[in-house]
Parts: C-alpha cells; structure tokens; sequence
C-alpha cells in the first residue's frame, strides 16, 4: 500500500491541461492519417476544455485539411463565441 502522502496530496493535472494534451495527440494522429482517433481525441478535448476557443480552432483547422468545410464553420464559430478575441479562428473562418 502506497504511504497517504503519495495517495493523496499528490497534484491533479487540471482539464485544461489534459484537454491540451488531448489536442496534441489529435494533431499526432491526424498527421500519421489516423482520422478516427484524431477525431476521437478533438472530440475529447472539446468536451474537457471547453470552456477554451484552442480546442475548436485546431479541430477546424484540422477538419477543414480534411475538406470537411462545413464542420469546420461551425467549430470555429463555436470558438469565436468563446472568445471573441481568436484571431486564428476569425482568420481561418475568413480564409473557408
């Protein structure tokens, strides 16, 4: 059995932090052309940062690699109503 103080002062990585992580490996994936995990792990991210325009933005960046344009439109409008101020996503929204 592990001693108390291993158990349970050790710190927790926040969402925000794992929902990085998770964007990261959503990039790896997709550019090994793992779609489905790639998807998997946008997805996940989204769902744990979400109150973050980061997540929305590289899935749509992503999505719109992929020509799904429509997909992508609608994340970074997502991304632009939570924070007004990504300059990436208006660019990219801008650019489809």
């Amino acid at each position: 059995m592990l001693p108390h103080s291993l158990t349970s002062s050790a710190p927790r990585p926040s969402l925000r932090i794992i929902g990085s992580l998770e964007v990261n490996l959503a990039i790896a994936n997709g550019g090994l052309n793992q779609d489905a995990e790639a998807d998997r792990h946008f997805l996940r991210a989204i769902q744990l940062a979400s109150t973050l325009a980061e997540p929305d933005f590289y899935y749509a960046r992503w999505l719109s690699s992929k020509g799904r344009t429509a997909e992508a439109t609608s994340l970074l409008e997502s991304a632009l109503r939570i924070n007004r101020l990504s300059f990436d996503s208006r660019h990219l929204l801008i650019d489809l």
